[in-house]
């Protein structure tokens, strides 16, 4: 045989072998908001690229999709996009210190509803559900936050189930996986307070926790089990499979990937079926990449460096008061830096000469240029790891949800400052951005963040594909769920124990009180006999 001959048979094995291992896998991330979608695509697009075939439903359509074996369903729902719906300028406004959290949690779960309820309803995925013919081997979906009906797909296909959170470690899923909730030291994420809270801060965040629980367990629960047995019912019936509770469904997730680096986040014991994949969609920057050429010179030319304003796909650029847009371009037109802005109204009149408008920037390529001095942000997370992950300082601007508290403890480690929205003059705009440029501490601070942050044996991306596949192989992880899952309340705070304990201390107690007075009374009786 020829070597010629060798090799192609060789070939020929590798895609027989790499089509074998194949896996069907059906991801669900229906949260409205583009940076949730974005971030899990490198995975799926890995997975493809290793042979899985990928079905994606999705709310965002992807114009290029990577191969032949990745399909995607684009369902359109009353909520497409946080950004079009919700006018978190108003938002802001409303929020207090003590409702902050509060308010939140209907608004998200009632959204989240309506988004679970015209997928399930739509009819490519009600139909795939009602198949007798489609199967996969693993479903990879949110949840946790007002997503747990999605669960059920892994029920009706008897697939094992990754769950996604982009929020980290949080009271939403804690009880199910058999995390401990650390209400003393782990802040609840939509509360402004980093893990040293002092005794007001701490029974704030105990108050809202316990709230949490219990609208999770009389409010929430109940809705997602009524969305599983309006849609999934009748496939269940149709394929001989036996109905399950939304309690149930809960507990049986497999794995769970979070978004939290510790660096980021605070640090907090987790189960062995936790994995953390920060840093996910992350990439270096190169110059070939696909920056336009404009934008490179600018970024280029730019001798004093770049300052890039952006707070994100979901605040409404345009809703933004007067007042605070005539202190940004001002403070902008006194700094040296060229300013590249992030905004709706690109045609705003008297801009500064220094100052750059798009409706939409590469931010990872701008961060990772050698002339990015500093990063105005709100603070959401994936713009905190790109911030770190390229080492920029920045300015942040905190909204709604996690954004304080990332930004909180982003001043905490030195890494930047923070300005309140409506505190906002072209004075502090100033002093905030020529310290935040001409101190080197917030740079240096940057740079070390950035090495402990990109410092691990392993990529996120490849951690992650070893985790999806070790649960194909293996299927599933049953040997790394955690017991306490399984425990009420009273018996995962042992207070059943410690109710036993003060019986068994009071019958004690009780014992030695009638068997002393029993002496003493008997004592008493030979004392007068004498």
């Amino acid at each position: 045989m020829t070597s010629t001959s060798v090799i192609l048979c060789l070939f020929l094995l590798s895609l027989f072998k790499c089509t074998t291992n194949a896996a069907n896998i059906l991801s669900i991330i229906p949260f409205p908001m583009k940076s949730h979608d974005r971030i899990y695509k490198p995975l799926l697009f890995e997975l493809a690229r290793k042979g899985h075939n990928i079905t994606e439903i999705t709310q965002f359509k992807t114009a290029t999709l990577p191969k032949e074996n990745y399909h995607q369903i684009v369902v359109e729902t009353r909520h497409k996009d946080l950004y079009e719906i919700l006018d978190f300028h108003e938002i802001r406004q409303k929020t207090t210190i003590w409702n902050v959290g509060f308010q939140d949690l209907k608004l998200f779960w009632d959204m989240d509803y309506a988004v679970i309820e015209d997928i399930l309803k739509s009819n490519r995925v009600s139909s795939m559900i009602n198949s007798k013919t489609t199967s996969f081997d693993l479903i990879i979906c949110e949840g946790f936050f007002g997503y747990e009906a999605l669960f059920a797909f892994g029920h009706r296909y008897s697939a094992p189930v990754i769950a996604v959170s982009s929020l980290g470690s949080t009271i939403y899923m804690n009880p199910h996986i058999g995390n401990p909730i650390l209400s003393a030291s782990y802040p609840n994420f939509l509360l402004p307070y980093t893990h040293d809270m002092g005794l007001m801060g701490r029974f704030h965040n105990s108050l809202l926790n316990l709230v949490t629980l219990l609208a999770i367990t009389i409010y929430q629960l109940p809705y997602q089990q009524e969305l599983v047995e309006r849609f999934f019912t009748e496939s269940f019936k149709q394929n001989s499979i036996k109905p399950i509770g939304i309690n149930k469904l809960v507990k049986e997730v497999d794995l769970v990937f979070i978004n939290r680096h510790p660096v980021l986040g605070f640090p907090r014991p987790l189960t062995p079926n936790v994995i953390d994949i920060a840093g996910l969609h992350l990439h270096k920057f190169d110059n070939n990449s696909n920056v336009d050429k404009e934008l490179m010179k600018i970024m280029d030319d730019a001798i004093m460096g770049n300052v890039y304003f952006s707070f994100g796909s979901n605040v409404n650029m345009a809703k933004m008061p007067q007042q605070q847009k005539t202190a940004f371009m001002k403070a902008f037109s006194r700094i040296p830096q060229s300013v590249l802005v992030r905004w709706d109204d690109t045609t705003m009149p008297d801009r500064p000469k220094n100052v750059h408008f798009r409706k939409w920037f590469p931010q990872n390529e701008i961060l990772g240029h050698r002339n990015c001095r500093a990063f105005i942000t709100h603070g959401g997370m994936l713009s905190i790891e790109e911030a770190v992950y390229n080492a920029v300082p920045i300015l942040g601007v905190p909204f709604f949800g996690d954004q304080p508290m990332n930004v909180l403890r982003a001043e905490q480690l030195g890494l930047g400052l923070r300005l309140e929205f409506d505190n906002i003059t072209e004075t502090s705009l100033n002093w905030a951005l020529n310290e935040i440029i001409t101190s080197k501490s917030y740079s240096e601070t940057a740079k070390k963040l950035s090495t402990i942050f990109r410092d691990s044996p392993q990529a996120p991306l490849d951690r992650a594909v070893y985790w999806v596949e070790y649960v194909l192989k293996h299927k599933g992880a049953d040997h790394l769920k955690c017991y306490a899952r399984h425990l009420n309340w009273f018996q995962y705070t042992s207070l059943d124990v410690i109710a036993v304990g003060l019986l068994i201390a009071y019958f004690v107690f009780y014992c030695v009180h009638k068997i002393y007075s029993l002496f003493v009374r008997n004592m008493s009786k030979k004392l007068k006999r004498q």
